[in-house]
């Protein structure tokens, strides 16, 4: 996943603003991306859960592989490309 978004982001410049921006990134209890590893979770323990992307966008990481697919599903109609042809993930190998 983290993969995913980094290169969205280096193809599709304002991709992470864009995603931070999409109503679907702010969930009940966490986002997916955000500017600081403190807005990711409502839980602060959590926060640990990240990885840095560029500039100051941070991700969260503390996600099943079912999870992971519906963000990257989401973040693929961010990008204006489609899941399953475009970006295509299989997080079984």
């Amino acid at each position: 996943m983290v993969i995913v978004f980094r290169e969205l982001e280096k193809r599709k410049l304002g991709f992470y603003q864009r995603f931070y921006n999409d109503p679907r990134n702010h969930g009940r209890t966490r986002r997916t991306i955000a500017q600081n590893a403190r807005e990711l979770y409502d839980h602060a323990h959590l926060a640990k859960f990240h990885r840095q992307l560029s500039g100051n966008w941070v991700i969260g990481t503390n996600n099943s592989n079912l999870q992971k697919e519906k963000i990257i599903k989401i973040a693929a109609e961010v990008a204006g490309l489609k899941f399953g042809r475009d970006i295509i993930v299989n997080f079984d190998a």
